[in-house]
């Protein structure tokens, strides 16, 4: 997912900073054909990554709480889940890499932008096409794995809320326990919240776009930077996943700061830094285990 959303970073925002400045201008030629192309498809590709990633990761957390001692083969697997999102997210954007062209127009200046006539000449034709691959984009990017994340979270939710402490416990544990399932729960609802709040605009645009294209014109004209907005607001996702995860997950900001500390101090700070909270660690998990016993 990082890697993901690094390239929607190297691929996606420039260009749409190019669009809002000069539009769809581009490169003649073959070169321009095929940069037009490698950067589309590798974009898209990774947004897709980004979203599938959020999906396998909520799939793992589930079997990881709710179900720890099952044996799951393909989930356990990261080499291979991270092999099949990026495979799916290819396969998924071909057409992207297809469709995509750098095309000379009436005023003799060339543009990167979809070329449906590589579907058929018929307009009818093309706009069915499109209407049908943004239907299947809407559900597969954005309905299926918002309705997988919503579900598998709140039954998360559910358990981690509904779990007692075993044993006797005093005021303080249960005090700390209740600000824990708080702490994580607040994550859940979070992490839901941005996925929907940034990828909703660009669906509804992209609906309106290829459903009620004269509507969609008129709200066009009326706010011109409308549609950068909205692309902007989904590509903010990929720049909040990592923020996400530095803030609300205790062991992800850990590290994070081990390397800035690395980054800031050397090599030498790092490595003590490390020693001395495996240190730590150690002897809290001496602690835990003698008070189990």
């Amino acid at each position: 997912m990082a890697v993901a959303d690094m390239l929607v970073s190297l691929f996606i925002m420039p260009f749409s900073i190019k669009f809002l400045y000069h539009g769809q201008k581009w490169l003649s030629g073959g070169l321009g054909s095929l940069t037009c192309k490698f950067v589309n498809f590798s974009g898209h590709v990774s947004i897709a990554a980004s979203i599938i990633a959020l999906v396998a990761i909520s799939l793992d957390r589930y079997f990881a709480i709710l179900h720890p001692f099952k044996h799951l083969p393909l989930i356990r697997n990261t080499k291979l889940v991270t092999t099949l999102i990026w495979l799916a997210s290819s396969v998924f954007m071909i057409p992207y890499l297809v469709l995509y062209n750098s095309t000379r127009g009436i005023d003799d200046r060339w543009r990167c932008h979809l070329d449906w006539n590589y579907i058929s000449k018929n307009g009818q034709v093309q706009l069915e096409f499109a209407q049908a691959y943004f239907l299947v984009t809407i559900f597969c990017l954005f309905i299926i794995p918002l309705c997988i994340i919503a579900t598998i979270y709140t039954l998360i939710g559910f358990r981690l809320w509904s779990r007692q402490i075993p044993g006797q416990t005093n005021e303080d544990a249960r005090r700390k326990a209740e600000k824990s399932k708080k702490k994580v729960l607040r994550m859940l609802t979070i992490v839901v919240t941005a996925f929907t709040l940034c990828w909703f605009p660009v669906h509804l645009m992209h609906f309106l776009t290829y459903f009620y294209i004269q509507k969609y014109l008129n709200i066009i004209k009326q706010y011109p930077h409308l549609e950068a907005s909205m692309y902007f607001l989904g590509h903010t996702n990929s720049a909040i996943n990592p923020c996400l995860y530095v803030l609300l997950n205790e062991r992800f900001k850990r590290e994070f700061l081990n390397i800035v500390c690395f980054c800031s101090s050397g090599k030498k700070y790092f490595q003590s830094t490390t020693d001395s909270f495996t240190f730590d660690h150690r002897v809290k998990e001496t602690e835990t285990r003698g008070s189990r016993l």
